[in-house]
């Protein structure tokens, strides 16, 4: 028998595959169409709600929530609320809290919400308040979520009874990220012996839990895969933390480090990164900023080319354009990538004081036919491109073809890392006039930041990049020095929905 149009629609399966790819309007709508259509677009329409008292004309109403209540799988409660409509929510998965000061009120029916629904997995806590009662009955609560599997806490404080808590339910969890300004009356880990199920850890724990009873919690995790971790090396040593990683944790494939010693840069020297690297066995994510990353660092990470999808080298002083270099045509896997500078002359092959080749400038060319960049699968890449102020045209054009070649980007950044304030004129040129039109491959590409480096464009440059790159919807930095013309350019952006922002303040509203 032929289906009609009709019968077509009536598959339950083919509406659920219509509702992801429509918003909230179009799901109401759709829900009224009749019954058997209500009954498939209710429940998602109402699976994710957002409670928040600035959201009046948007959220849905009071009434609304408590018929539908049972079909809220994900629930984010921001800011100060006067009702809560959530109390026959048996059936939440995911949870976030980020409250401000609230009345007891409210606290008495969250912890009834998570009391009433046992199948929470994922909770989100942000609770930078001083009502510290409710905090530790919250953590009360979350022991009895056996379900528990991701539990992200933010709190001014923790003391030794939540503590506790915590750690009690840590042997259920996966993922656990704890930012926490303060622990208070914690002296020894050794209660838990293990947390057998934890693969994401991220400790940010400014005061009361030292690096060494931090790393006490690294070494119970055997199945860890992921580390974000806020550290210094005053309270331990680079070679506990070798030992732990090489011994404690083999499945670690991503680490991001952090130091409240960035400032005078105690305790992270490159020996110490460089015998860090050497411990773990496979990376694909290594993320530092402001830390002494110089050769010793780079030579260690080099066995982790071949693996490495996010490299985030920020604000490292000691990364030379070399090293820079050798990552963009090393590094197969990369789709993110973030360091501090690169130079032409490397990306060039220009050397000086050599004979036999190409001569520009009284340079010569290393290689005449440059090493291409290979990561061709970045999504993300940050990169200030500088050493080009006064040299040939042909330098920038071939840094350029090399960019051209990134066909996947979304994000490109090619912003000095300088004050806030400063404007730099050494960089990319982004004018056609200048071989923008090479970038014209880059069809993917949503966010385009040049934040501090001096730009010229004319009517011509934007009007192209609105056309060659369909996805664009950001741009970050001054299109043209000069406030009349730079204001004159913003306006065509703004006819066609692209937003730009000067110095990280939006600009786009004038």
């Amino acid at each position: 028998m032929a289906l009609n149009a009709r019968t077509l629609w009536d598959i339950p399966e083919l509406r659920i595959h219509l509702a992801q790819f429509l918003d909230d309007a179009q799901l109401a709508v759709a829900s009224a169409v009749c019954k058997s259509w209500n009954t498939t677009f209710i429940p998602i329409l109402y699976s994710q709600i957002i409670w928040n008292e600035s959201s009046i004309g948007r959220k849905p109403s009071k009434k609304a929530v408590q018929t539908h209540a049972t079909h809220i799988r994900t629930l984010d409660i921001l800011g100060f609320v006067r009702e809560f409509p959530f109390g026959d929510s048996t059936n939440i998965e995911d949870l976030y809290l980020g409250y401000g000061s609230i009345d007891h009120r409210i606290w008495d029916q969250l912890l009834k919400l998570i009391y009433n629904n046992p199948g929470l997995r994922s909770v989100n806590i942000d609770l930078l308040t001083d009502q510290y009662i409710y905090h530790r009955e919250i953590m009360e609560a979350l022991c009895h979520c056996k379900n528990l599997r991701t539990l992200s806490i933010t709190l001014e404080t923790l003391d030794v009874d939540m503590a506790e808590y915590l750690f009690n339910a840590c042997s259920r969890l996966e993922d656990l990220t704890l930012d926490i300004l303060k622990f208070t009356g914690m002296e020894s880990m050794d209660k838990w012996t293990e947390f057998p199920n934890i693969r994401i850890l991220s400790l940010m724990v400014e005061d009361g839990l030292s690096s060494r009873q931090q790393l006490q919690i690294i070494r119970k995790c055997p199945q860890l895969r992921s580390l974000f971790w806020h550290f210094s090396f005053k309270d331990v040593t680079c070679k506990e933390v070798c030992e732990a990683f090489s011994t404690c944790c083999l499945d670690l494939r991503e680490l991001s480090l952090s130091s409240p010693d960035s400032s005078d840069l105690v305790g992270i020297q490159d020996k110490h990164l460089s015998q860090v690297i050497c411990s773990c066995r496979e990376l694909s994510k290594f993320v530092i900023s402001d830390m002494q990353f110089g050769p010793l660092s780079f030579q260690s990470l080099r066995p982790h080319f071949k693996s490495l999808r996010n490299l985030v080298l920020d604000r490292n002083p000691l990364l030379s354009g070399s090293m820079a270099q050798e990552i963009m045509t090393s590094c197969p896997l990369l789709d993110a990538l973030s360091i501090v500078s690169l130079k032409a002359k490397d990306v060039l092959g220009v050397v000086q004081g050599e004979s036999g080749v190409i001569n520009i400038e009284g340079l010569t060319l290393h290689h005449p036919h440059p090493q291409d960049w290979i990561c061709l699968n970045l999504t993300s890449l940050t990169v200030y491109i500088c050493g080009l102020e006064s040299k040939p045209s042909e330098w920038q054009r071939s840094v350029l073809k090399q960019l051209a070649r990134l066909e996947k980007l979304e994000l490109l950044d090619i912003g000095p890392d300088v004050p806030w304030g400063e404007m730099v004129q050494d960089g990319l040129d982004l004018r056609l006039a200048s071989g923008l039109d090479i970038l014209v491959t880059l069809k993917r590409l949503e966010t385009i930041m040049f934040l501090r480096l001096r730009q010229q464009m004319e009517e011509q440059d934007v009007k192209w990049m609105i056309q060659a790159w369909p996805r664009l919807r950001n741009i970050h930095g001054k299109l043209h020095y000069n406030s009349s013309r730079n204001k004159w350019l913003k306006a065509i952006l703004r006819k066609k929905h692209i937003s730009t922002i000067e110095d990280d303040v939006y600009e786009d509203d004038e």
